[in-house]
């Protein structure tokens, strides 16, 4: 059903119209009461069930506190052993291009050398570079003051010396464990992971998961805007299948050509709602009682066939669970 479909229904119950109704602009206001209808309703039924893909892109956070110690040999852009903090400022969630040029900015003002970083999308891995291309070694290293830390993995994941007139990384630690929700969602249902479910686990084990491999757990951070990431472990090093089923939110229809997102069934339900709150604003209390009423009726309807395990809910519920593997 359409939104100008319920439009009508609801205001035809409500016994309003967009000339009747001491309201102005009727069905504008009809159409901001079926949406909290559709709202309410998955509110009330735990939202609907939805299947979305993930994409882990990697992600940086630095602090004016972390270094690393680099020396170049060779060139104008010589540099002798000398420790580099990564930030003016703390930033977080970067992504690998801002750090990039975050980092080269850094290095062109502190230390007064003609050096770039780039990062590559596809690989994953940071690379500095002599822009003089005269360079014939450079060196990574942890710093040796004792009041800065160790950023080298978390960067470059890999120290030593390189012949040459770049450095380049291996993909840095931690960079990929973490990716947003969708917004839609309220509840994870399953997780998989390359064609195998990931168990839950406490949020705890993950803040530094320090590994490299397939992820077999996941867990869900939410932040005070409402925002959600979910994390996994170990860290995975290359993009693979991630899959997501979830219960969601629908976004609000906007145009009247727009259909219902609820199961076919339950389309009534939003009608019911926004008619018991126009019958409400007109102080007609038997119909806004009425509507609201067979407004529940259709949310203990939908929550009997979900109760029920009824087939045309899904996903249905079963006594299966991936076996829990302790290491």
């Amino acid at each position: 059903m359409t939104l100008a479909n319920q439009i009508i229904y609801a205001e035809r119950r409500a016994r309003v119209s967009s000339n009747a109704t001491t309201i102005s602009a009727a069905s504008d206001v009809t159409t901001q009461y079926i949406n909290e209808g559709t709202r309410e309703f998955c509110k009330l039924v735990g939202g609907l069930p939805k299947r979305g893909y993930l994409d882990l892109s990697p992600k940086f956070d630095v602090q004016t506190n972390w270094a690393m110690r680099m020396t170049i040999t060779g060139g104008a852009n010589a540099l002798t052993v000398q420790d580099m903090a990564l930030a003016a400022t703390n930033h977080t969630s970067l992504t690998g291009g801002s750090l990039a040029a975050y980092l080269g900015g850094e290095i062109s003002n502190n230390l007064a050398l003609s050096v770039s970083v780039s990062w590559d999308s596809d690989l994953w891995e940071f690379t500095f570079y002599d822009e003089a291309a005269a360079a014939t070694h450079w060196e990574i290293a942890s710093p040796s003051n004792i009041n800065y830390v160790d950023a080298v993995d978390h960067v470059l994941n890999k120290s030593g010396t390189q012949t040459g007139t770049y450095f380049t990384g291996d993909i840095p630690m931690d960079c990929v464990v973490e990716t947003a929700l969708p917004s839609d969602c309220l509840s994870v249902e399953a997780v998989e992971w390359n064609g195998s479910p990931l168990l839950e686990a406490p949020y705890e084990l993950f803040i530094s998961p320090q590994e490299f491999g397939t992820p077999r757990w996941y867990a869900i951070k939410g932040a005070a805007d409402g925002t959600s990431v979910i994390r996994v472990s170990p860290v995975p090093e290359e993009q693979e299948m991630f899959v997501l089923q979830y219960k969601s939110m629908p976004d609000d229809l906007t145009t009247t050509t727009q259909s219902c997102p609820l199961p076919t069934a339950y389309h009534f339900a939003p009608i019911y709602y926004a008619a018991h709150m126009l019958a409400q604003d007109n102080n007609d209390w038997t119909v806004s009682q009425q509507s609201f009423a067979l407004f529940m009726n259709e949310v203990g309807k939908y929550r009997c066939k979900t109760a029920n395990q009824n087939f045309t809910m899904f996903p249905r519920r079963s006594d299966y669970r991936p076996i829990k593997v302790v290491l």
